[in-house]
């Protein structure tokens, strides 16, 4: 850089935050660790009676707890409100939660508004049930995040940087006669990058990434992550340990997967694990694998491929997720595919979004052996559509591929016709060129 009259301050402090080791945090927060002095408001409908609401202590933090209750089917809801003296602007609200009453709650509503909400805008998210696999069916810690594209928009239209906001909000639904303790960790508006960023991510090991999918990739320039079961390699139709090597050299990376046996979940099927003790020592044994044959890096080593996405013995539990993270796993992928995506830096270096990331694709959807299949075109289209969003929205996106085969060769789910990844590249390189996405490892997100 040269030094001129008008950039030498900006040097001088982008110098002096080297020095101190500080990285800004993208984003505005609302609430949360970062503004520490803030309190949130809580209000109901008319429909739902507030038991509570007040900051507890929660995971050695101070989190804001609300306590509700719903008495009718209309209006039974509550909310956090976050009120402003000055505007802010931004294009996503995120928000860091938890609860044990998911199955309590049917929704929940992210609201921006001016002055008296005059010109506004909202997005609704599903909560739903606890699950054994979803990424957002947790008693962990999740975060909802409500990106520019999703939002209904009031008195404007264009884009949410249009406006100074006042007010945000967030709104959840009781069902009627039931109760919800919900606890907020942090708001923040527009914590996104500057570009999205999409992760190649291979599960399994199988011989055609070696033959078919690597070539193609590294012809458009495209690094890849790939899951690996231990035992499963040098096996007939999984690839050698020389073929790992070779990928890996070339600017690959291989992360964790499993389990041992190669069949199953760490909770069904194959090993059958009891305990949470015996599924980390699993995982430890595919992160000890790579490590030990040079197959991943320090941030690799922190990553997780949940198999069959698979992370809880009993719907929403979190128990795994905590000893995951107590092993040193810093990041995990499930495998549900969702069209909502994630704001990696809303979140807490603890928050247990960050093990469970949800997918893209992909999942053959045509017809078996059938070249040029209508619907697998659309099932592509739509997986394309999701990778657009993630460069729109400025996040963060998993693409899951496993098997590669010849043109009308698909006969399974996890089988993907060569031409159709050509069609997938084509899209993603598109959007590289543009230079609003970034094609990176899943380590990277980690880090």
């Amino acid at each position: 850089m040269e030094f001129t009259s008008g950039n030498q301050s900006s040097w001088t402090a982008l110098m002096q935050r080297a020095a101190r080791n500080v990285v800004p945090l993208p984003g505005v927060a609302l609430f949360g660790p970062r503004v520490p002095t803030v309190t949130p408001a809580a209000a109901v409908g008319a429909g739902c009676r507030l038991n509570s609401a007040k900051f507890v202590t929660y995971q050695g933090e101070q989190w804001f707890e609300i306590n509700a209750t719903a008495t009718a089917g209309a209006s039974n809801y509550f909310e956090l409100q976050m009120n402003t003296v000055t505007g802010f602007t931004c294009d996503c609200l995120s928000y860091e939660f938890q609860t044990d009453d998911l199955a309590n709650l049917s929704n929940a509503v992210a609201y921006l508004g001016t002055s008296g909400y005059s010109v506004f805008a909202n997005d609704t998210r599903a909560i739903g049930a606890p699950s054994n696999n979803d990424p957002f069916r947790s008693y962990g810690t999740m975060t909802f995040t409500h990106y520019n594209a999703s939002f209904a928009k009031n008195g404007f239209t264009g884009s949410l940087t249009d406006q100074a906001w006042i007010n945000a909000k967030v709104r959840m639904t009781v069902a009627n006669g039931t109760s919800a303790v919900v606890r907020f960790r942090s708001m923040t508006a527009g914590a996104v990058r500057n570009k999205g960023r999409l992760c190649i991510c291979v599960d399994d090991g199988y011989d055609s990434v070696y033959r078919l999918g690597w070539p193609v990739l590294t012809r458009y320039g495209f690094p890849f992550s790939m899951g690996i079961i231990a035992d499963k390699v040098g096996k007939s139709g999984y690839m050698t340990l020389d073929n790992l090597v070779e990928i890996t050299e070339a600017g690959n990376e291989c992360v964790a997967h499993g389990p041992i046996g190669g069949s199953g979940n760490l909770f069904t099927g194959g090993p059958a694990y009891l305990n949470d003790a015996e599924r980390i020592a699993d995982m430890k044994y595919h992160r000890d694998y790579l490590i030990t044959n040079g197959l991943t890096t320090d941030s690799g080593a922190k990553c997780y491929i949940w198999p069959q996405g698979r992370y809880s013995d009993a719907n929403g539990s979190a128990s795994t997720l905590t000893a995951a993270q107590a092993a040193g796993f810093v990041l995990g992928r499930a495998a549900t595919a969702y069209s909502e995506y994630t704001a990696m830096d809303a979140m807490a270096a603890t928050n247990q979004s960050r093990m469970i990331l949800p997918i893209i694709g992909h999942s053959y959807a045509g017809v078996a052996n059938t070249p040029d299949d209508v619907t697998e075109t659309a099932n592509i289209a739509t997986i394309v559509g999701r990778i657009q969003a993630v460069a729109e929205a400025r996040m963060d996106g998993i693409l899951m591929l496993h098997k590669f085969v010849a043109r009308g060769a698909a006969d399974n789910a996890i089988m993907i016709e060569m031409d159709r990844l050509v069609t997938i590249c084509d899209a993603v390189k598109t959007l590289v060129s543009s230079g609003t996405l970034d094609v990176v490892l899943l380590s990277d997100i980690a880090a």
